[in-house]
C-alpha cells in the first residue's frame, strides 16, 4: 500500500526507524510535538549529540531520564529555527495538529514561501500565518488542496511522514522505482474526519 511504501522510503533514508509493517509504524496514530520535532531534524541530517545539557529553554521541557532525547531534539531545533522559542512552553507529549506539524517540516526543509498572502479564499478567522504555510506547501505540492486540507485536526503519523515524503522525494526517481516512463498518477491515501488525505505523486507508477 501507499502508505508502507512512504514509510519505508523515509526508513530506507533513515529519517524514521524501519518498522517493517503499517502496524509496527502505527501509521494510524497521532504523533506528539516531540516526535514530530525529532522526525523533522533528521531531514536536516542532525544527529543528536551523545551528552547534552538542558538548557531550559522551555518551562515544560526538562531532563528526562528515559526520554531524554527529547530536552535534546527541541532545544537543537529552537537552535534551529524549526521551533520558535517565543513561547515558554513546548507542549512535547501533546498531539500536534497538521498546520503545526507542516509549519516544522517545512523550516527544517528550508522551504521559502511568500508572507501576507491574500486571505480572501481563506476561512476569515484563519490566522495569517497558517495561511501563508498552506500557501507555500501547496506551491511546493508538499498538499493537495488548502481547501479540505483540516489544519485543526490532529495529526497522524503518516499525514507526518507524507508531508516530508512529498517534500524530498515526490517528483525523484527512487531506488524502488524500475520504470519511470509511464506518465506519473497522483495517489491519496485515505481521507479521515472527512478530510481529503495527503496526495502523493510517485513517479514511474501505473
Amino acid at each position: 500500500p501507499l502508505e508502507l511504501t512512504i514509510a519505508d522510503t523515509l526508513a530506507n533514508y533513515d529519517i524514521i526507524v524501519d518498522q517493517k509493517t503499517p502496524d509496527g509504524y502505527r501509521l494510524g496514530d497521532t504523533i506528539t510535538r516531540a516526535e514530530a520535532i525529532g522526525v523533522a531534524l533528521k531531514i536536516t541530517d542532525t544527529t543528536l549529540p551523545e551528552k547534552y545539557y538542558c538548557r531550559n529553554y522551555f518551562r515544560d521541557v526538562q531532563y528526562d531520564r528515559l526520554n531524554n532525547w527529547i530536552c535534546r531534539a527541541i532545544e537543537i531545533a529552537a537552535d534551529q529555527n524549526i521551533i520558535t522559542r517565543s513561547n515558554d512552553l513546548a507542549k512535547p507529549h501533546t498531539p500536534i495538529s497538521r498546520i503545526e506539524a507542516l509549519a516544522i517540516i517545512m523550516r527544517a526543509g528550508g522551504i521559502t514561501y511568500p508572507r501576507n498572502i491574500d486571505p480572501t479564499n481563506y476561512p476569515k478567522n484563519m490566522p495569517q500565518w497558517e495561511i501563508d504555510i498552506l500557501a507555500g506547501a501547496l506551491q511546493y505540492n508538499i498538499i493537495s488542496s488548502t481547501k479540505n486540507f483540516g489544519p485543526d485536526a490532529l495529526a497522524t503519523r503518516v499525514d507526518v511522514f507524507g508531508m516530508i515524503y512529498n517534500m524530498r522525494f515526490a517528483g525523484k526517481k527512487m531506488e524502488y522505482i524500475t520504470d519511470t516512463k509511464t506518465p506519473d498518477i497522483a495517489l491519496t491515501s485515505a481521507p479521515e474526519n472527512n478530510q481529503n488525505g495527503i496526495t502523493v505523486i510517485i513517479p514511474g507508477s501505473g
